[in-house]
């Protein structure tokens, strides 16, 4: 049995991917302008993530009539502020930004390990008052 090959545009979706990717921006992506303040320069950092993906297919019609194929893709580029650079005539220092997404989570996590262990222990408590567990 053969492999099924990709249609003839797969190439040029590959090339239009990795051109649009080099297109934007390189590092200019996680720095920002720098910004002059009196005798100090502000330099912005972001955290930046990208994610895509593309796909291809071929087809015949259930009748067994025309067959088909075709190809589609997408992407996309979240930036979150990380921090900024302090540059002043006494040094250089990095300030991070706190991500509140990633406080609430830990929160969130946090709570809801303490509520499955009370759960735990209550549901303990009740099968031993039943005589449902003993004692070891």
């Amino acid at each position: 049995m053969t492999q099924p090959q990709p249609p003839v545009h797969a190439g040029r979706l590959r090339f239009g991917l990795s051109r649009a990717a080099s297109a934007l921006g390189g590092a200019s992506l996680c720095f920002g302008e720098p910004i002059q303040a009196g005798d100090r320069i502000v330099v912005p950092i972001a955290r930046v993530r990208g994610m895509g993906g593309y796909g291809f297919g071929r087809g015949t019609a259930p009748d067994g009539g025309d067959t088909g194929d075709g190809g589609g893709g997408g992407g996309a580029v979240e930036a979150t502020p990380a921090g900024f650079l302090d540059i002043a005539p006494a040094g250089v220092r990095f300030e991070a930004i706190p991500d509140p997404v990633t406080t609430a989570r830990a929160v969130s996590t946090g709570a809801s390990a303490l509520t499955m262990l009370i759960g735990a222990v209550v549901t303990v408590r009740r099968r031993r008052a039943a005589g449902l567990l003993a004692r070891r």
